[in-house]
């Protein structure tokens, strides 16, 4: 939305750090000591999780605390004050590791002080920025500091680690101002999990043995028991327990024991000159002390004694995980939770069903909470000694699933619990659901349909859209006048306006017309400076700001999900459809979108600032999106019917008479594309245009007996128009269309495929003859350059003897077809004429007529000519029709008979294989079928997969041998009923229409091999793959192999084949979709942040440098289609200065 603020201040960066108690204590508002919610008349107990401080409960009460009303009043927090801290389950498993590196007895870390000074230096280097300095510090000191005592120099090492963090605490705090990158801070993590990785029972600081730290269960620790020989050795090197560890704890279970030793301790007291006793005593007192639980308390004792040790490594450990400058430091305390901050009554209410309430899961977690901590209390007052501990460990399992619900102990409890970590991840979680563009505004989403008659970059909107979307547009002496009619118009009339923008409020458009006359007279009718002398301040152009509705020629950001690369989001110019329901779109952008019209749905997002527009406009244009950003292959083209029209257009038999020749350039919208010469100045209405550059219409083909014009033709006009005030071009492309597709086939025989035509054969002779001498005598001797494929360029046209007559070209050696002019199988553009070819599939493929354009001329005209080329196509094909019938599958008779004798012969060559199989490959040896079938089960049961295997093969080999014999592969060309010039079907195949081969054998043929995970059918445990074959069938219709085709019908066992092959190409493609989906948004979720910046560098979203050139190379994807086809351009250059000169 457009607004007259200016920004004046600015986001450097967001942290995200753990509240301390102290301000948990002051955020809060009230303390929650009750457990009851509600009293006998249902109303909000003071103290309790619906306290009325925290907010009103229901909307006919009042907040206490700010006195509004339920929808307006913000919420506000409250606290429960724990009587025991208890772990915090977000960093339980960091302090895991750290207990295990740290000594009970000296509360240093466990390692050699070298190696702590080693890490401390690497961090200070990781801070610097140095990250090559500590991978090499790490690789120079690694052998010093693991092995101190082999090495004379380990004390000056260890100096001059020490040297180098004197200035530890400026250091730090440059890193705390500066922030850590990413690389920063990976490398800082790596380092410090490296060091906490060894676990070691003896200290090499005191040389003292540290019992084990478990974990039975989260959110609990436990000390192994020490064996005896360690404690005894602790004893005699005098290591004694210190800290917490040494006093008696509040909640040992065993209160015998723990009362027994502090008497024996005094004894011992009294009788000092007796060290026997003595040295008992402190094996009793460490034997006890190591072999309890590890209460909280204990803990975080052992880490403050372990921070004032060990203060620079933990000032890291603290760095890392609250990185904020401003804030004081939590030190240890942060691994520990004394306050609980409960939500406000706004962000959990209960939800009423009837005569029931349901309460929130949050607010029946809270109560467990609550009530365990109650439990505790009363268990401190009363000095139940041995219910603190399990009730201590109550309070930590509340807390646990009140942060993750998957650590719940019991059957189903992870299921039936969620706690705040189920609340924010995944895709339900309240960020992927909730906050990242699921609904916004300016937005709208429909199905969308085809329409090939919008430009490839055009999108069209129906009215029922045009009302509810708008665009803040500024009030200028230029838009004045259609910023006045619009709001006139109101928001019923397109196009108008809905709301209006004084320079004091948004206002909406009173619904009568004569205050919105009214209005619009208020707007500026004259040019003049900001604030003009004399006037009052609602006269000023800039401020005013008028809400219009969307209309045509404004631009839109059009998406359809899943987006999975660039192309998937783009800028449409929008063209409004009165009438309509659905969006429309151009058949080129389905391959961008992955879309097709089965019912898919698209959103449209509508800028709403100028920069925005000017982006949409130039960047995310769809024009520009023609390559693909991962290869530069093309990836917008027309498809489907379009294909088929422009072969039956282009090819060389196609004529067109003046009218259909105007009609088809006047549908196509080529006119209107070009910009023509018009003279005039600004502000005037009249322009003169200049229509001397309007289509010329070039001379026809054929001029006797009736004016006909090619198909070639039109396209020679369409690329003349749209190329027109550059130099002219030259493309040449291999087709997909064979050459000898369109000719037609003679009838030997004269019993099969009768062709009928319009002409007699009189007429069709001297159109033949005519037509000859017109496109492939004289034209071609004009348009084709020297040199380019001299081999292909036809004869002289033939010469007339002295009678007149024309003489008979010379034959070709061909028994099938008659001898024709140049070749159809490769397109030649020469100087912007068709020379020769077929426009078909490869054409607006990877280096095509559409891909040679745009890289010539530029996207916009690439875009053009896509959208020229659609409107043609689809009018000419309303002209001349296209239908497949059943004759154009059906197949002569004599190539049927051989079909069905070659299908029939695979048959009998499984007997063959599976007598090689059991090693019997002598032919006059006789086997009956039953000791065959004993053999083959007896080696499949002995040699197991690999028997299978290699009997896969050898069948797959034996078959492919056959089917792929010439008669198989000449069915579907010369043994078609309908040739090949005629058969719809083969024409659309063979151009890349739609369908392959494959799905014309298929029908036509055969349907072959069915495969099951890259195998044949495998076989039950009884040895038949149905139950309808013999146990270890040996034929090839009992291993999957189909002869049976779709145009005759499958037989129940071959249908049954053929679905199984189906569902488990379904199945498998659905497990790829749901794998292939989570690792694309892995990589994307990594790489979004990256940017190229003005300096070529790849940086990350904090500028850490991922690649000094992008890619490596520094090249743009976008422009490296025709690297490798250098001869293109050459040829295209070469036209180029031969047009020049």
């Amino acid at each position: 939305m457009a607004t007259l603020e200016v920004a004046t201040e600015s986001i450097d960066s967001v942290t995200f750090t753990f509240l301390t108690d102290e301000e948990v204590r002051k955020h809060s508002f009230v303390k929650i000591t009750n457990p009851r919610l509600l009293d006998l008349v249902e109303r909000p107990v003071p103290g309790g999780l619906y306290d009325p401080a925290l907010g009103p409960l229901t909307e006919r009460t009042i907040c206490q605390t700010c006195g509004q009303r339920l929808t307006t009043c913000p919420g506000h927090c409250g606290h429960i004050e724990l009587i025991s801290p208890v772990y915090n389950p977000l960093l339980f498993n960091f302090l895991y590791k750290i207990l295990q590196r740290t000594c009970f007895f000296c509360h240093h870390f466990r390692a050699a002080r070298s190696q702590v000074e080693r890490c401390v230096a690497q961090l200070e280097l990781i801070v610097k920025g140095d990250i090559v300095g500590a991978k090499m510090l790490d690789s120079m000191l690694g052998d010093e500091i693991l092995y101190p005592a082999e090495s004379d120099g380990s004390q000056e090492s260890g100096s001059t680690i020490h040297s180098g963090v004197q200035n530890h605490d400026n250091l730090h705090d440059s890193a705390v101002q500066l922030g850590w990158t990413s690389l920063q801070f990976t490398e800082a993590i790596s380092v410090l999990y490296k060091f906490l990785k060894p676990k070691l029972r003896k200290c090499k600081n005191c040389n003292a043995s540290n019992p084990i730290i478990s974990k039975p269960t989260f959110g609990w620790f436990q000390k192994i028991d020490v064996s005896d020989a360690s404690i005894r050795q602790n004893v005699i090197r005098n290591q004694q327990l210190q800290g917490p560890l040494a006093s008696e704890s509040e909640g040992m279970t065993d209160v015998e024991d723990a009362d027994e030793a502090p008497q024996n301790l005094d004894g011992a007291k009294k009788n000092q000159k007796e060290k026997g006793k003595l040295a008992s005593v402190e094996f009793i007192k460490q034997k006890d002390r190591l072999s309890v639980s590890l209460l909280p308390s204990q803990v975080k004792g052992i880490l403050e004694l372990l921070w004032q040790n060990e203060p620079q490594f933990c000032s890291f450990i603290c760095n890392f995980q609250q990185q904020d400058s401003g804030r004081k430091k939590a030190g240890p305390s942060m691994f520990f939770l004394e306050t609980i901050l409960v939500p406000p009554i706004k962000f959990r209410p209960p939800t009423k069903g009837g005569d029931s309430v349901m309460e929130h899961p949050q607010t029946v977690l809270l109560s467990r909470v609550l009530q365990s901590n109650i439990s505790l209390g009363d268990a401190h007052v009363n000095k139940e000694h041995s219910k603190i501990v399990k009730r201590w460990f109550g309070l930590q399992q509340s807390i646990n699933v009140l942060f993750d619900g998957k650590t719940a102990k019991g059957p189903g409890q992870r299921d039936m619990t969620s706690g705040i970590f189920q609340l924010l991840e995944k895709k339900e979680g309240l960020f992927r659901q909730k906050m990242m563009g699921k609904r916004v505004n300016y937005a709208c989403r429909s199905v969308i349909s085809p329409d090939p008659y919008l430009g490839v970059n055009e999108i069209g909107i129906p009215l029922c859209f045009l009302d509810k979307l708008t665009y803040p547009e500024r009030v200028t002496p230029w838009n004045i006048g259609k910023l006045r009619n619009a709001v006139i118009n109101g928001s019923e009339c397109h196009p108008g306006a809905t709301h209006y923008y004084d320079t004091v409020s948004i206002n909406k458009l009173p619904p009568s017309q004569k205050m919105r006359i009214a209005i619009s007279r208020k707007l500026p009718s004259a040019r003049g400076a900001l604030i003009q002398s004399g006037r009052s301040s609602e006269y000023q152009y800039e401020g005013k700001i008028v809400y219009r509705h969307l209309q045509d020629g404004d631009v839109v950001l059009v998406n359809r999900q899943p987006t999975l690369h660039k192309p998937s989001i783009m800028a449409h110019v929008v063209r409004v459809l009165k009438g309509e329901k659905t969006l429309r779109m151009h058949y080129a952008n389905c391959s961008t979108y992955n879309a097709d019209f089965d019912g898919d749905e698209m959103n449209v997002h509508f800028p709403q600032d100028e920069i925005s527009r000017a982006e949409a406009y130039n960047i995310v244009n769809a024009n520009n999106q023609y390559v693909k950003p991962s290869n530069g292959e093309p990836i917008r083209a027309l498809i489907q019917d379009h294909i088929v029209s422009a072969a039956l257009l282009t090819k060389r038999d196609t004529f067109l008479s003046q009218e259909e020749y105007n009609q088809l350039l006047y549908v196509s919208g080529v006119s209107t594309t070009a910009q023509t010469n018009a003279r005039g100045k600004p502000g005037q209405k009249i322009f003169l245009l200049n229509y001397e550059d309007g289509i010329r219409i070039p001379q026809p083909a054929i001029l006797k007996p009736v004016p006909k014009w090619t198909g070639k033709q039109v396209i020679n006009a369409v690329l003349d128009h749209i190329t027109r005030g550059h130099p002219p071009f030259t493309v040449e492309k291999d087709g997909k269309i064979p050459c000898d597709f369109f000719k037609k086939r003679v009838d030997k025989h004269k019993s099969e495929d009768k062709v009928t035509d319009d002409y007699t054969s009189k007429q069709l002779d001297e159109d033949k003859m005519v037509g000859r001498n017109k496109s492939g005598g004289k034209q071609s001797d004009d348009f084709v350059p020297k040199g380019l494929n001299e081999d292909k360029m036809s004869d002289d046209p033939p010469k007339k003897d002295k009678m007149g007559k024309r003489n008979k070209p010379e034959e070709k050696e061909s028994d099938d077809y008659p001898p024709m002019g140049l070749d159809e199988d490769k397109m030649v553009i020469f100087k912007n004429y068709f020379v020769r070819g077929v426009i078909d599939k490869a054409q607006f493929g990877n280096y095509g007529l559409v891909h040679t354009i745009q890289e010539l001329f530029g996207p916009n005209t690439a875009g053009t000519l896509l959208s020229v080329l659609s409107r043609l196509f689809t009018a000419y094909l309303q002209m001349h029709g296209f239908t497949c019938g059943v004759d154009d599958l059906l197949i002569m008779e004599s190539k049927d008979n051989e079909r069905r004798q070659l299908l029939e012969s695979c048959e009998k060559s499984g007997e063959l294989v599976h007598r090689n199989f059991i090693g019997v490959r002598d032919a006059t040896i006789e086997i009956k079928p039953t000791i065959l079938q004993s053999n083959v089960e007896k080696t499949m049961r002995e040699e197991g997969e690999s028997a299978v295997t290699y009997l896969d093969r050898q069948m797959r080999n034996e078959l492919n041998s056959k089917t792929s014999s010439r008669v198989i592969n000449e069915l579907l060309s010369d043994g078609l009923l309908k040739h090949s010039g005629r058969n719809c079907i083969s024409l659309m195949t063979t151009s890349g229409a739609k369908g392959s081969k494959v799905n014309f054998q298929q029908i036509s043929s055969f349907l072959g091999q069915q495969d099951l995970e890259g195998k044949r059918v495998p076989r039950m445990v009884s040895g038949k793959t149905l139950p309808s074959f013999h146990p270890w069938d040996w034929t090839a219709r009992a291993g999957g192999y189909i002869i049976d085709r779709f145009l005759t019908g499958l037989r129940p066992q071959e249908y049954y084949f053929h679905c199984m092959a189906g569902r488990e190409g379904l199945v498998d493609t659905a497990v790829k979709t749901s794998r292939s989906g989570y690792l694309q948004r892995c990589l994307i979720k990594n790489l979004e942040c990256l940017t190229v910046s003005y300096d070529h560098t790849v940086r990350d979203a904090d500028g850490s440098v991922i690649q000094f050139q992008y890619g490596e190379d520094g090249v743009d994807v976008h422009q490296t289609s025709f690297i490798s086809k250098l001869d293109v351009l050459a040829v295209v250059r070469i036209c180029i200065l031969f047009a020049h000169l």
